[in-house]
């Protein structure tokens, strides 16, 4: 009976020890989800601020809390950075809630007051973070939008330039073709030859030689009558 006692009480103690050692790892799991939220806050608050606004827009910042407007940023590059993160800390908070969700309940004895407010103060904090998520993804949207239309104006732009310039080429061309046409037109009627005129009565040299020996006769008649 001695040693069903003496083995009872190593069994519970062991059960004790056990107990102890996973309420440590489970504190020491909080503790390190907690700061990372903490440096996810943190660098969302103050640390992208300072990336995405002017000098003079954080001093308005700092003095009028919390501000809703936010610089504009017509950048591709800076959404897709902005996407990024937000996705980041999006699947962080997920892997983290669902691990203070599922797991921890499962290994957590009862009456350990203390995690479970941990817990709920950490929950509080995903919370938080992702109401402030949800506001930059809002930001990128409309973000997104801008650049868009920024874009869609200055290719509207561009378009209605290269019309004009093919516009102005064109009726270049039209009136060069024109002016080519009336060239050659006018070539074309220089060159023309007036036809010689030809003697529609035919006369033999002969007739010829009597028809002008009766002109120099009548001549030399007219002469002497004046």
């Amino acid at each position: 009976m001695k040693k069903k006692k003496s083995y009872r009480r190593e069994k519970k103690n062991l059960a004790e020890l056990n107990t102890k050692e996973k309420m440590d790892k489970l504190q020491v799991t909080l503790d390190h989800i907690e700061k990372e939220l903490e440096e996810n806050v943190n660098y969302i608050q103050n640390e992208l601020p300072k990336k995405w606004y002017s000098e003079e827009k954080l001093k308005k910042r700092e003095e009028e809390k919390p501000v809703e407007k936010t610089e504009k940023v017509t950048s591709k590059k800076e959404l897709e950075r902005l996407q990024k993160i937000s996705s980041y800390i999006e699947k962080k908070l997920n892997r983290n809630i669902d691990y203070l969700q599922k797991d921890i309940p499962k290994s957590l004895p009862s009456g350990s007051d203390k995690l479970i407010k941990e817990r709920k103060k950490v929950l509080a904090e995903i919370t938080a973070t992702r109401k402030l998520i949800e506001s930059l993804e809002k930001e990128r949207i409309k973000l997104e939008k801008e650049v868009f239309e920024k874009e869609a104006e200055e290719q509207t732009a561009e378009l209605k330039q290269f019309e004009e310039s093919v516009g102005e080429k064109l009726s270049k061309n039209v009136n060069m073709f024109k002016a080519k046409k009336k060239k050659k037109e006018i070539q074309k009627k220089s060159k023309k030859k007036i036809p010689a005129i030809k003697p529609k009565v035919k006369i033999s040299e002969q007739e010829l030689a009597k028809l002008q020996a009766s002109l120099d006769k009548l001549n030399k008649e007219l002469e002497l009558v004046k």
